[in-house]
């Protein structure tokens, strides 16, 4: 159970440092580093979130095995937990780009800013992700209201 209650104050801190850095700073959000930093707190909440719930439910025998690796994770998540609880569908989509965001910026050779935007590209410029303020918003706003969900859910453990 304190391991369920770290990874959930974690979150909730993660997310609190995201949310400050795009609207207190609001002015500065536009900086491209400061752009894939929101993203990886983001990314860091939805992990914690993630890992939080499924330790509660592997806790509480909902689910049978506890997977290490992101793909099962949400794999888990998406056809057993999602189901019984009030969580939109498209909160794994926002999760999955968060997870793909990271690790596209970890692997990258290239990154830079352009204007309002933090570019990120492959290895070969294949693949090019394009981060700006109100993608980021829109994931603040996902994120929120996951995180609110998540919190009401496991808060009184």
């Amino acid at each position: 159970m304190e391991k369920i209650k770290r990874l959930l104050q974690e979150a909730n801190q993660d997310f609190r440092t995201a949310e400050h850095l795009m609207y207190i700073n609001n002015t500065m959000a536009s900086d491209g580093k400061l752009l894939i930093y929101i993203a990886k707190k983001l990314h860091l909440t939805v992990s914690n979130c993630l890992d939080a719930l499924l330790n509660y439910e592997k806790h509480n025998r909902m689910i049978r095995i506890l997977p290490s690796d992101f793909g099962s994770k949400i794999d888990i998540f998406e056809n057993e937990v999602l189901p019984r609880m009030a969580i939109a569908p498209d909160v794994v989509d926002i999760i999955k780009e968060l997870n793909s965001i990271a690790n596209e910026h970890e692997n990258s050779p290239v990154e830079f800013s352009r204007g309002d935007k933090f570019v990120i590209c492959s290895d070969g410029y294949h693949t090019i992700k394009a981060l700006d303020v109100e993608m980021l918003k829109h994931y603040i706003d996902a994120v929120r209201n996951f995180l609110y969900l998540v919190n009401g859910a496991i808060g009184n453990v």
